[in-house]
């Protein structure tokens, strides 16, 4: 699995169960629902719990066991990750198994009122907690039942039932590090005795090279001053929470929706490489195809059948008719094409010509370089 790829692609853009590309080789295909092992990610509003260490005055929350990551300036956002420990194994976790929490910390450029704080406030009231925000989000291994349909050349997938507060057992690995070889497993309890494991070291890949480095960093703003970001994506992450301007108060700002979304976005790209990862138990479906169908009953036939019926008397009629009528003869018989050439033939009649056929005689002549008929005339017949 690729976790760099995608934990990129859910920083860069919206991800989705249907990114996965279904194989089918018709032109529907229809699979039934099925679960899969899936990364989920959830999130809360925890300003209520920040405090002002007396140390050092840092603005910081009680389960956060480092130090701030150190910024340029004083900082106005900051963000750090925190790996979850689980030290014996194996043994039976009843609650949700957290792969890690992301923390943002921040000082909001909006008052209670939502209105911009002025420069003569920004410094004074940063210095109180209460005036500071706070999101944490947590990643952990959950089940999705998926439903996937191939229409016209693309993949739909849509999330069915998502289980995320299940209980998962720790198998393998030792004691004093469970994440050596060991694996988080959980069993279906539908009787077929299914189970969906992860390994414990992926887990930790997943959060120490992947999230963990996207989420560190700090931000230093201040009106009428320039703005300092350590961190690669913490301009995006910034922008995601606070708006495009860090300093200034903004209604369309994503807050607490826009930090759920950025950690979905990657849970959904993991997921997508788990489901493609060469581990992975390909699932297979229904392919429909199109065929077309004629049905033919006899009240359909009726219009043609009536035509040909029509045409066939209008053929006959015109057969009868040219047989009957006074057709000019040279077009009724090849017989008068012997007496085509004497203008003196007296034709006028088709019987005329027949009789007159019965008393001349012709005779086929060679003149030593083609052959001609030539008329012998037995009997004189005047008209």
């Amino acid at each position: 699995m690729d976790l760099q790829a995608a934990i990129y692609s859910g920083m860069t853009s919206d991800t989705s169960p249907s990114d996965v590309d279904a194989f089918c080789s018709a032109d529907r295909c229809e699979w039934d629902s099925y679960t899969t092992l899936a990364i989920c990610a959830s999130t809360e509003d925890v300003s209520g719990r920040l405090f002002a260490r007396q140390s050092d005055s840092n603005i910081t929350l009680p389960e956060i066991r480092e130090d701030p990551p150190l910024g340029k300036g004083a900082r106005s956002f900051w963000t750090i990750t925190q790996i979850s420990d689980y030290l014996s194994a194996p043994h039976i976790l009843q609650s949700t198994v957290t792969i890690g929490d992301v923390y943002m910390v921040f000082y909001p450029p909006c008052d209670n009122q939502s209105e911009t704080r002025g420069f003569d406030r920004w410094l004074e009231e940063r210095k109180d907690p209460k005036n500071w925000k706070a999101f944490k989000g947590s990643f952990q291994p959950c089940l999705q039942t998926l439903k996937t349909i191939y229409l016209n050349a693309t993949t739909a997938t849509n999330v069915l039932e998502t289980q995320d507060n299940l209980s998962w057992e720790l198998i393998g690995g030792a004691s004093s590090d469970p994440y050596s070889n060991g694996s988080f497993c959980y069993t279906r309890p539908d009787g077929e005795n299914e189970q969906y494991c992860i390994s414990a070291k992926d887990m930790r890949e997943i959060f120490e090279q992947g999230i963990g480095p996207l989420f560190k960093g700090t931000g230093s703003f201040a009106t009428a001053g320039d703005n300092y970001f350590i961190g690669d994506w913490i301009p995006t992450l910034a922008t995601d929470i606070i708006g495009n301007d860090p300093v200034v108060c903004s209604p369309s700002a994503g807050g607490l929706h826009g930090f759920t979304r950025r950690l979905d976005n990657i849970a959904a790209s993991l997921t997508n490489a788990m489901r493609t990862s060469p581990n992975s138990t390909t699932m297979r479906g229904t392919a429909w195809t199109q065929e077309q169908y004629f049905e033919v009953t006899l009240e359909w036939l009726s219009g043609p059948l009536l035509v040909y019926f029509i045409v066939t008397i209008f053929v006959f009629t015109t057969m009868l008719g040219s047989r009957t009528s006074d057709t000019p003869i040279w077009k009724s018989s090849p017989l008068v094409l012997a007496r085509a050439m004497d203008p003196t033939n007296g034709m006028g009649a088709l019987e005329t010509e027949r009789k007159e056929a019965k008393t001349t005689t012709v005779q086929l002549r060679y003149t030593g370089e083609n052959w001609y008929l030539q008329e012998q005339v037995t009997q004189r017949r005047t008209v």
